[in-house]
């Protein structure tokens, strides 16, 4: 099956295997004739919903040989495996792909976020002259000062994955058999920021993460400076990070523009469920007393508060409400992710806006 993708058969195997939370068993096969005709990999994660962990499955490594195309292999696959997550307690599905409609047919929605996309050209060389910082390429041993930064940067994000002491092991054995790299800022010997990166073409370089403590900020310059200087063939640079991050602001400033990345697809997988275990960060964002029906394609939550906190249920006769909400998949998605902005209506102040980022270090 390597033949279908673009990556080397390293790139996956290596990925499996060094991630303790997937393992072989979690790929489905279709067979034709005793013949391996498609298969299609699921990596189970958890990730940070400003401060709840949400289960969610990744969808990766989908292939069907070319002779057996048109057969719906895949689809069955995918329709087996939202089955699986349902049974096993999963909130969340996601992929990359390049191809959303064929899996909006399976019901993954497209999640529109925004790309800063810098020329290389136009950072300004006195950007790594900063003498407070000492900046040098990330180590292994380093592993643990940068797993505690990161943890203490994402705890109030949306997205990011929740890394273990293992996954963090997995992440450095992998990474060093990819094109890129990383490197850390001190000050006065402490760890205070750092930036991975990843060389995807001769032209483009992503910066696929960066975690930083508050107020060294100013050490993000000098961390793009000696990622220009590691490639220097790289024209661009790429960054999606968080609304609120400092790097934004330095492109921002740099001359960055802004495309669309619309290759992240989402999907809910039991909406009560979900609903259920938000329900403390809905307490923190609803403070009226409204009882509120929200529809979400087929399925419908109602939200009210009990004993000062936010109770989600469904709907009943027994159980009143007014307002009445309407949203399609996508929409949710968007706002349960992203968040809403606009005026403090009891649906918007459910969806606050968030600060919404998923490492591309962690992608599949």
């Amino acid at each position: 099956m390597e033949r279908r993708f673009q990556k080397e058969r390293a790139f996956f195997k290596d990925r499996i295997e060094w991630d303790p939370n997937t393992n072989w068993r979690h790929t489905w096969i279709a067979k034709v004739n005793g013949h391996l005709a498609a298969a299609v990999h699921l990596f189970p994660f958890f990730l940070n919903y400003d401060g709840a962990a949400l289960k969610c499955g990744g969808i990766g490594n989908v292939a069907a040989r070319p002779e057996y195309r048109g057969r719906h292999l895949v689809r069955t696959l995918l329709n087996r495996q939202s089955k699986w997550m349902m049974e096993h307690d999963f909130d969340l599905s996601m992929l990359y792909t390049g191809i959303p409609a064929f899996y909006e047919k399976e019901d993954w929605h497209v999640l529109h976020v925004k790309e800063q996309v810098l020329e290389a050209s136009r950072i300004p060389e006195e950007s790594k002259g900063n003498r407070l910082y000492s900046i040098r390429s990330l180590k292994e041993h380093d592993r643990n000062e940068i797993a505690l930064l990161y943890d203490r940067y994402n705890q109030s994000l949306v997205g990011p994955t929740i890394r273990s002491a293992a996954y963090w092991n997995g992440q450095f054995k992998w990474l060093n058999n990819r094109t890129g790299g990383g490197f850390a800022a001190f000050c006065n010997r402490r760890l205070v920021a750092y930036l991975r990166w990843e060389a995807f073409d001769h032209e483009t370089l992503g910066l696929q993460e960066c975690c930083y403590l508050p107020g060294h900020e100013a050490a993000l310059p000098a961390l793009v400076q000696r990622v220009k200087e590691a490639c220097p063939r790289g024209k661009f640079m790429s960054a999606q990070m968080p609304e609120s991050h400092a790097l934004r602001q330095w492109f921002e400033r740099w001359g960055a523009h802004h495309q669309d990345n619309t290759r992240t697809m989402w999907k809910v997988i039991r909406l009560p469920k979900l609903c259920r275990k938000l329900e403390p960060i809905f307490s923190k964002h609803l403070t009226g007393g409204e009882r509120l029906l929200v529809r979400v394609g087929s399925e419908a939550i109602l939200f009210y508060r009990e004993k000062g906190q936010v109770v989600t249920a469904l709907p009943s006769d027994s159980i009143t409400f007014q307002p009445s909400i309407e949203r399609d998949e996508t929409d949710f998605i968007h706002d349960l992710l992203l968040g809403m902005d606009g005026e403090k209506q009891p649906y918007t102040s459910l969806f606050q806006k968030n600060a919404f980022v998923c490492w591309k270090t962690d992608r599949f």
